[in-house]
């Protein structure tokens, strides 16, 4: 019993490992610039030996891009966590998916990559992918409804809906092309004060109070 244990801890360190090497490789060079020949090099394993753990490049790029998920998925509930009302929630994830933009750069291309249509379905860490995105969607819709029955939010909203509104909103304030930021500043407006001010207005817009900054 003990030899199994020690077994499965050690083939969970070496999947890490290699997950890891993997995701500097990811990092430096995108997922078209990597080979599982460059994994296998980075991790110091045999190819043979790489492929008992991941079938395929894909696989192992979606392990890396769970560890982005999940740390993206934790900032969104502690910082929803600190939000008095539904509305204050809602605004909290908004500045926690703008944060995670700001402090793990690596992990957001990857994870806005892996939404890339070359990606047919999958399974393994893709499907937890999607089920943490779901979750996400989910604590928005909570937060909605909770933000109704506090009188923080309109009650005409559809929360599915309107969740679906703020992200795809979040994400193209967020992550706009760099001519236009650089458009942008050259005038005068900071990214993160566009991005703040935006978020703001995207809350005017589902809130009951219009007087909100």
């Amino acid at each position: 019993m003990v030899t199994a244990r020690r077994k499965e801890k050690e083939k969970e360190k070496r999947r890490s490992d290699i997950i890891g090497a993997a995701e500097v490789l990811f990092f430096e060079k995108g997922f078209d610039g990597v080979s599982m020949d460059d994994v296998a090099e980075k991790a110091e394993l045999a190819k043979g030996t790489l492929y008992l753990y991941f079938k395929n490049k894909d696989s192992l790029f979606f392990a890396v891009v769970l560890r982005g998920a999940t740390i993206l998925g934790d900032m969104s509930r502690e910082y929803a966590s600190k939000g008095m009302t539904g509305a204050d929630k809602l605004y909290s994830l908004g500045v926690a998916y703008y944060n995670f933009y700001k402090q793990y750069p690596e992990y957001y291309k990857l994870f806005t990559y892996s939404q890339s249509p070359c990606f047919q379905g999958g399974e393994g860490d893709s499907q937890e992918i999607m089920k943490l995105g779901q979750e996400s969607v989910e604590l928005m819709c909570e937060c909605i409804r909770m933000g109704q029955a506090d009188g923080s939010v309109r009650k005409d909203l559809d929360p599915l809906k309107t969740a679906w509104f703020l992200i795809f909103s979040s994400s193209g304030v967020i992550d706009h092309s760099a001519e236009h930021r650089q458009t942008m500043e050259a005038m005068g407006i900071s990214h993160e004060e566009f991005v703040l001010y935006a978020l703001n207005i995207m809350g005017i817009g589902i809130s009951n109070d219009k007087r909100r900054k």
